[in-house]
């Protein structure tokens, strides 16, 4: 009477409402035979409320919610070693060859309860270890035939192995039993999606997420095939759910949040790229993502500052690169502009607006060298439209540079030619600053075949920018007789004539 009284207990606390003895027994003569249907079965426990209990101590382990999975434990019996509690306490060990060893404990110590060897089945279904499976599953039915969850758990078994007949068969008997077997469910809509029968998979995917609302794989696998479906609003909703309980949730957010982009949901799609940067607030693609919608919307603000924050980890992103460059300079920040315009130049050295953008800022900072390299670069790659070529003629006017290059027949005569040009500028340029006066040394590499290939201006007392840039572009544009790679240096002192 004891072990009845306390098996009584364990249901009441459990919430349970199976009866003891189940209805429909053969008699002695079954039992004498071990006809597991005909067998009266002194159950502590109900066969559908355990399945699902197996099903959410896997969702919980595979999601790495240890406290939540415990907490189930706790919470299944009142009584720590009723056959139930002690079962879902070794099935859910991490360790699964330390609770295949419990289970084992768990099936010599009650060898009349099913309890130790649906546990060992389960666990050799994750070992994909068939004939011990099997074993394990055959003594299960010789004790209780009525768990659904065995044969689910077979019939994934035989599904993995590629037998998808007999999975077929066992889902069916475990559905029969419990026809909201989440494990069934779920098997039987990855075996119509394997065959192409996608409304029926879904059907069956949409029965599974509710009957096993733990489980994150069911959850993504029905997201993922409404995506494949073309159903990407919905998609979007069930990659949003399975987020719900995901702990590592980013990659499903960022997934319903393109959804929502391609459906032109943009406010949607936002307000889920938000909720991922949240997650990882450096993800420079993510970041990218977030300042293309900002601009759409016309929030240049925001645009700028996600751009800004994204080129700090992908400097080698040409198009944010351009953006901020080109939203700076709109906003009148030069020091910004600019830097974001050599990077520009950087990794795409002919871009023709980042140049023509750069030479007008040196330009108008009186940084004429500056401003006419950016012009010459830019009219490298392709011909400069009539305001390009305009502005450039009258830098070039500005600066009192010749037409043509100067040349000689020897070193001397190349830059004796060079000084002429130098002194008419600097004549011009003493009607405007008539105490003109000072000194510069020039440093020139002249490569094998003549040309020009560096210029360096050092010891400038003139600080003059014209007269600067007049100097070294025509002494940069000179040709000198080919030979041999060479260094010259030349100081050229200026001083106004006397006053008569």
């Amino acid at each position: 009477m004891q072990t009845r009284h306390r098996s009584f207990t364990c249901l009441i606390t459990l919430g349970f409402v199976a009866s003891l003895t189940v209805a429909g027994c053969g008699g002695d003569k079954a039992a004498e035979k071990g006809n597991a249907t005909a067998q009266p079965v002194q159950r502590a426990y109900d066969p559908v409320q355990l399945g699902r209990q197996i099903r959410a101590l896997d969702a919980l382990v595979a999601r790495g919610e240890r406290l939540a999975k415990d907490d189930l434990v706790l919470r299944a019996s009142t009584d720590p070693e009723a056959p139930t509690a002690r079962f879902l306490k070794a099935y859910g060990n991490e360790d699964r060859r330390l609770a295949w060893k419990e289970l084992d404990a768990l099936r010599k110590s009650l060898p009349k309860s099913p309890l130790g060897y649906l546990g060992m089945l389960c666990v050799y279904v994750e070992w994909k270890i068939l004939e011990e499976a099997q074993k394990s599953y055959d003594q299960v039915l010789q004790l209780d035939a009525q768990l659904a969850v065995a044969h689910a758990r077979m019939a994934n078994l035989h599904a993995g192995k590629g037998n998808a007949a007999k999975a077929r068969e066992l889902y069916g008997m475990a559905l029969k039993l419990d026809p909201q077997d989440g494990d069934a469910l779920a098997g039987l809509a990855r075996l119509a999606r394997a065959e192409g029968k996608n409304e029926e998979a879904l059907g069956l995917y949409t029965r599974a997420v509710t009957a096993w609302p733990e489980s994150l794989p069911v959850a993504r696998e029905r997201a993922e095939l409404l995506e494949a479906m073309g159903r990407r609003k919905e998609a979007a909703e069930g990659f949003l759910a399975s987020a719900r309980i995901d702990p590592r949730k980013y990659q499903a957010l960022l997934r319903a949040a393109a959804l929502l982009a391609q459906e032109s949901d943009r406010a949607g799609a936002e307000k889920v790229y938000q909720e991922a940067l949240a997650l990882n607030p450096k993800d420079a693609s993510l970041l990218i993502t977030l300042g293309q919608l900002a601009g759409e919307r016309g929030d240049k603000e925001a645009q700028l500052g996600y751009f800004a924050r994204a080129v700090e980890d992908k400097p080698d992103d040409l198009d944010v690169q351009r953006v901020l460059a080109f939203g700076y300079l709109e906003r009148g920040e030069s020091t910004g502009a600019e830097r974001h315009l050599q990077e520009v130049i950087r990794l795409a050295p002919e871009d023709q607006a980042a140049h023509l953008a750069l030479a007008r800022m040196h330009a108008q900072g009186n940084k004429y060298r500056e401003a006419l390299e950016h012009y010459e670069l830019a009219s490298r790659p392709n011909p400069l439209d009539d305001t390009a070529r305009g502005e450039l003629l009258t830098l070039r006017q500005k600066l009192l540079l010749s037409d043509k290059p100067v040349t000689g027949k020897d070193v001397n005569k190349t830059f004796g030619a060079a000084l002429k040009v130098i002194i008419a500028a600097y004549e011009a340029r003493l009607t405007e600053s008539p105490t003109l006066a000072g000194s510069v040394t020039v440093e020139v590499d002249v490569a094998e075949d003549g040309s020009v290939k560096d210029v360096r201006l050092k010891e400038d007392t003139l600080k003059d920018e014209i007269l600067l840039a007049n100097i070294y572009f025509t002494v940069k544009g000179a040709r000198f007789p080919a030979g041999k790679k060479a260094r010259y240096s030349y100081p050229i002192s200026f001083a106004p004539p006397k006053a008569k």
